[in-house]
């Protein structure tokens, strides 16, 4: 059961309503409570609704915050709407890459995936 991040994450956004960061890890705890449980009395539907509202106030606050498009990620492969959560992760993904100081903005190249089932080939 997952239920101290989930109050942490609670008490961190009501520190500080504007740190992104803090919504978007409350909405990745939310996501996970819905696949491990949690001893609060929340239904999983309740669940993703908290998630996806944290995922989407995370968004809203600083769009270029990588864990808010993997919290975003996160609550599309729950639902499920795997293309949905291709691009948030994708998204996440480009954020966390370093800066390309030639470019002078961030590493935008299309990332290549290497399906993890075929190194057991």
């Amino acid at each position: 059961m997952i239920l101290g991040p989930a109050d942490e994450g609670n008490a961190a956004v009501r520190l500080e309503p504007g740190f992104a960061s803090a919504w978007a890890r409350l909405a990745i705890v939310r996501g996970l409570q819905t696949q491990y449980g949690t001893a609060q009395p929340l239904a999983d539907d309740s669940l993703l609704a908290l998630g996806r509202a944290a995922a989407d106030r995370a968004l809203a606050l600083d769009s270029a915050d990588a864990d808010a498009w993997l919290a975003l990620g996160l609550w599309n492969a729950i639902k499920p709407d795997p293309g949905a959560a291709w691009l948030a992760l994708t998204r996440a993904e480009q954020r966390r890459r370093p800066p390309n100081p030639a470019a002078g903005t961030r590493d935008e190249r299309p990332l290549t995936v290497q399906p993890t089932h075929a190194l057991l080939l």
